[in-house]
């Protein structure tokens, strides 16, 4: 819009969605050709593309339960993650971080999203909520084919991200499952406890050791992922789940 209007000649005001980074409302910013590629790791430029259907989805989704918290920037990042562990080939490369699995790359296609108005950001007190935008509502129904192959891991996805309360809980799920993965490379996989898990995530987030209340919460999302199948483990009867 912001292309075709520059060219006119004459004055146009417009208004960018309540919430928009103010570096995106700058005249070089809208200027760029960024409506349907961001850039990633290594200089490749990447374009608009199913698996990130997917990842809206999941958004689009979680929207229609009465009871799912709004999805805010950090659990985007952790609904990522969780599709991209799952074989959705999304572009992005998640390493390990303070606060779980990350990858810079999100970033990047928020913007994206949000210049295709696939996603709009809104502000609900002190958070930035991401909800559906109107082009994705639109082209939902065209997109249904290409995410055919995705339907089974969206509604994993959004079965999980229902039962997340808060940003602390979609921390620790998405550390429960990298660092799952991460000991099964390392060790013999049939052979990775709980306990060995829950030393391996102590060693990785060391603040947590001084907390025993985020350590009863730990194990309480190790027992929470077995039981939904989310991961597979040898038990531990050591592992400090609280009675």
């Amino acid at each position: 819009m912001y292309h075709k209007l520059s060219k006119l000649g004459i004055p146009v005001e417009v208004y960018a969605p309540y919430g928009t980074p103010a570096a995106q409302v700058k005249p070089e910013y809208l200027a760029a050709d960024q409506q349907a590629e961001f850039l990633v790791k290594g200089r490749r430029r990447e374009k608009l593309k199913p698996e990130w259907a997917a990842l809206v989805e999941v958004i689009f989704e979680l929207e229609q339960q009465p009871y799912a918290n709004p999805v805010g920037r950090t659990i985007f990042q952790k609904i990522c993650y969780i599709l991209t562990k799952q074989g959705v080939e999304t572009g992005f490369q998640f390493e390990k971080s303070s606060y779980g699995p990350f990858a810079t790359e999100v970033k990047e296609a928020i913007n994206v999203l949000a210049n295709n108005n696939w996603i709009i950001e809104q502000q609900l007190g002190q958070m930035t909520a991401l909800r559906v935008g109107p082009e994705y509502r639109n082209a939902r129904e065209k997109l249904a084919e290409d995410l055919k192959p995705f339907r089974r891991k969206i509604d994993k996805t959004v079965d999980l991200f229902s039962r997340i309360k808060n940003t602390d809980q979609a921390e620790e799920v998405a550390t429960v499952i990298y660092a799952v993965q991460t000991l099964k490379k390392e060790r013999t996989p049939d052979k990775v406890s709980e306990q060995d898990l829950f030393d391996y995530i102590l060693e990785w987030k060391k603040v947590w050791r001084k907390d025993e209340g985020k350590q009863g919460s730990l194990a309480e999302a190790i027992r929470n992922l077995e039981m939904l199948g989310w991961v597979k483990l040898q038990f531990s009867e050591s592992l400090p789940v609280p009675a």
